[in-house]
């Protein structure tokens, strides 16, 4: 197996044809789409967030259609205008493919499990750190082919207090790639485009209200906060018990979306707390209404704009859907 050589992605001009390595490897990154607003948890809404959220990327290389890694969890992050490997300390590394005709040995004691090098396929994931919530691993069919990335996503916080410092967990999947591949690439790298696996809600005031009238508490119950994406259908599989989705705050409406697993959620009874002046007096009121939420989809958000006229609660679900 070549050598993986410490030192970033400089660009100098390294061949496969040297003696102990092949080609030194480099990549582009993108989020697959873009979303605007602010969030109490961590979400990319551009490019540029990725770059400068200071936070690396970690990238996994499975020799093709197996479980056998080339590179392990190996820290990839935005230095001096370009995406480049690191070390421990965030330092510059460079890491090589592995050189035409090299044989991986699992086990080196059982010749038969040796993997000739054919290609790589790269996994990537963002932040590298800091989502206990996520967890991936490989799908595969009955006929032990990999499929791509399984995500798993266990107790994703359902409060509004849950999700401050929260951070999104993004994704990307690249099979069956070889020096060849990176080098016809656009600047030599290879694209890793992030998908977004989880959706966003926010909640909305519409125009009109008069200052006085503050939503401080919103309920939604019955929701799904744990299970699994497949990369290779782009499905999730929502399970476990139910949860209450719990917004609360001064108010609990604004231009903030929340992380949710993406599920069809269908008809709900939501609850508001509401307050506003009665003759001059703050008077509180707890107002409830049935509402179609559908179905969430993977990298979409979706706004709920609420009308409190005559101590009823109305809710617009058209409209306010857009592709993050």
């Amino acid at each position: 197996m070549a050598a993986m050589l410490l030192a970033g992605c400089s660009g100098d001009d390294i061949t496969p044809s040297d003696e102990n390595r092949g080609g030194e490897m480099c990549f582009d990154v993108k989020s697959e789409r873009l979303m605007q607003g602010d969030t109490r948890a961590t979400i990319i809404n551009s490019n540029t967030d990725l770059q400068n959220a200071g936070e690396n990327i970690g990238i996994i290389a499975y020799y093709h259609g197996t479980t056998w890694l080339f590179l392990n969890d190996v820290p990839l992050r935005y230095v001096d205008g370009q995406w480049m490997f690191v070390d421990g300390s965030n330092n510059p590394t460079h890491y090589y493919w592995p050189i035409d005709g090299s044989v991986y040995e699992p086990y080196p004691s059982y010749p038969q499990y040796d993997v000739p090098y054919t290609s790589l396929d790269f996994m990537g994931f963002w932040p590298r750190t800091g989502t206990s919530y996520m967890s991936r691993s490989l799908e595969r069919d009955a006929s032990d082919n990999v499929l791509g990335p399984l995500l798993t996503c266990t107790n994703l916080p359902v409060t509004s207090a849950g999700q401050v410092g929260l951070k999104e967990y993004m994704c990307a999947y690249l099979p069956n790639q070889t020096y060849a591949d990176q080098a016809a690439a656009a600047g030599g790298r290879l694209p890793l485009v992030f998908r977004h696996p989880l959706a966003t809600v926010k909640f909305q005031l519409g125009s009109g209200h008069t200052s006085d009238v503050v939503i401080t508490s919103i309920t939604v119950p019955g929701i799904k906060n744990n299970g699994g994406y497949s990369f290779y259908t782009g499905n999730w599989s929502s399970d476990g018990d139910d949860a209450n989705l719990v917004i609360t705050g001064n108010p609990a409406t604004g231009d903030t979306p929340y992380l949710v697993v993406p599920q069809t959620v269908g008809t709900k009874t939501i609850t508001a707390e509401v307050t506003w002046e009665e003759w001059g007096v703050s008077q509180n009121h707890t107002l409830t209404t049935n509402v179609d939420f559908g179905t969430w989809q993977p990298g979409y958000i979706y706004t709920y704009t609420f009308t409190v006229n005559a101590h009823e609660l109305i809710v617009n679900v058209t409209k306010f859907t857009e592709q993050w």
